[in-house]
Parts: structure tokens; C-alpha cells; sequence
């Protein structure tokens, strides 16, 4: 149930767009450092909505909860490239009815620029983020 309450505190948006998943480690949140380890895992997964807090995004990539990465996205229509660092808060197998290949994946964003942060909450939904 907590993770059900975590996911709906905010209204989602139906925006389609790539986003890029790089810099992936298993991890916590303990020593939150910038993400800049060199490793292979790089995907490009798809969003299936966002909200001020994160996004969910269909992937195929092994991600678990607590996992921390980067994300790269463009909303559509504009030219501003958004890099954030993200946690997972939750992931499953996707189900045959959604396409079947690859995860859903929730992600809660991490800004540490206000400025990237309103950006963001204005085309996701409007209201404060989170910063860290």
C-alpha cells in the first residue's frame, strides 16, 4: 500500500516523450554524490506520464528500487535538455497489455537547480519540487 500512496500523491500528465537512462548503479540514497561513474548501462525508455515529483517510464532496463541514475529528457515541442538525477521508488516486469517488453519504472526527481526544478513542475503539472 505504501508504495500505491507514493506513487499518487501528485496528478500525472500524458506527455510522450525519450528519455535517456545513463549512469546506473544499485544503490541508497547515502551519500547522494554527483552520478558520473563510468558504466555500460545506457537505455532509452519511453514515458508513460510525469508529475511534479517524477515520471514513469517503460524501459528495458533491470532497475530496482532505490537504484539511482540520471535522466535526460526533452519535453516535446522544445528545445531546453533536462539532465536530473533520479531514484527508482518502484519497478515491475511490464504486462502484456502495455507492449510486454521491458519495465515500468517510477522515478522521483532530484533537481538541484531551482531554476531546472520550475521549469520542469510548469510543463509537469505546476507547483514546488523537490530539491536537494
Amino acid at each position: 500500500m505504501g508504495d500505491t500512496d507514493d506513487r499518487r500523491r501528485s496528478l500525472r500528465k500524458h506527455i510522450n516523450m525519450k528519455v535517456r537512462v545513463s549512469n546506473w548503479r544499485p544503490g541508497s540514497l547515502v551519500g547522494r554524490e554527483a552520478l558520473d561513474l563510468k558504466t555500460p548501462s545506457d537505455a532509452q525508455g519511453q514515458t508513460v506520464d510525469v508529475s511534479e515529483a517524477g515520471m514513469q517510464v517503460q524501459i528495458n532496463l533491470p532497475l530496482k528500487r532505490m537504484d539511482l541514475v540520471m535522466l535526460r529528457f526533452t519535453f516535446p515541442a522544445e528545445n531546453r535538455l533536462i539532465a536530473v538525477d533520479a531514484e527508482v521508488r518502484w519497478a515491475r516486469p511490464c504486462r502484456p497489455d502495455e507492449g510486454g517488453i521491458g519495465f515500468r519504472v517510477g522515478f522521483l526527481l532530484m533537481f538541484r537547480d531551482p531554476d531546472t526544478a520550475n521549469y520542469y513542475s510548469q510543463r509537469a503539472g505546476g507547483g514546488s519540487m523537490i530539491m536537494v
